[in-house]
């Protein structure tokens, strides 16, 4: 393990790991992260074939973690959107070798946040990536003055809302039929 500042940030990361911004360049209150060991790199729209093999690997974990996955094109529209920012957590199982260990995908408007989407690689569950991923985008907020933070999550997910929980957040209410199966848990955090 390896203890990093970023930007006034610190975060505790194995020297394996990288977090790599796939979306639009940040806004002036939203500081891109750079370090050794954790990147963030900024991507416009129009760049989206450099790291196509990002979106097709991002793609292939969110097919195999969710029943009804978003397309390439909600991705796509995702990476165009001014207020959305999208990170990938980047594994190193081998020298040489880079694998996406996990994305998010949130909102960020006047002070409040929505966590759209959160996977993680199934190769690589059970290891805290999607906790570390959690924790440094819940960080990233706190410097940009984020009060409150909201997500949905199925109800039937119980890991998922056992670490949300872990993290502060308390369940609000349920959406019915959020997920067309399936009911939603609205969580919410104030930071």
């Amino acid at each position: 393990r390896m203890f990093v500042i970023t930007s006034g940030l610190p975060v505790i990361i194995d020297n394996a790991s990288e977090v790599r911004r796939i979306c639009p360049p940040p806004s002036p209150r939203l500081p891109s992260i750079s370090t050794v060991s954790l990147i963030a790199l900024a991507l416009h729209a129009d760049d989206l074939p450099e790291r196509v093999e990002d979106l097709d690997e991002v793609l292939r974990i969110e097919q195999a973690s969710f029943p009804m996955p978003w397309t390439r094109s909600m991705f796509e529209g995702e990476l165009r959107n001014p207020v959305s920012f999208s990170y990938t957590l980047t594994v190193r199982p081998q020298e040489g070798v880079e694998r996406i260990g996990g994305y998010v995908v949130l909102w960020i408007v006047h002070g409040e946040a929505h966590i759209l989407n959160i996977a993680v690689n199934p190769e690589y569950r059970g290891r805290g990536i999607a906790s570390r991923l959690l924790g440094l985008m819940l960080e990233l907020m706190k410097r940009n003055l984020v009060y409150e933070v909201f997500l949905e999550v199925r109800v039937s997910n119980t890991a998922a809302r056992a670490l949300y929980g872990k993290y502060g957040f308390s369940e609000a209410y349920i959406r019915k039929n959020y997920y067309g199966d399936e009911d939603a848990i609205v969580m919410v955090l104030d930071l």
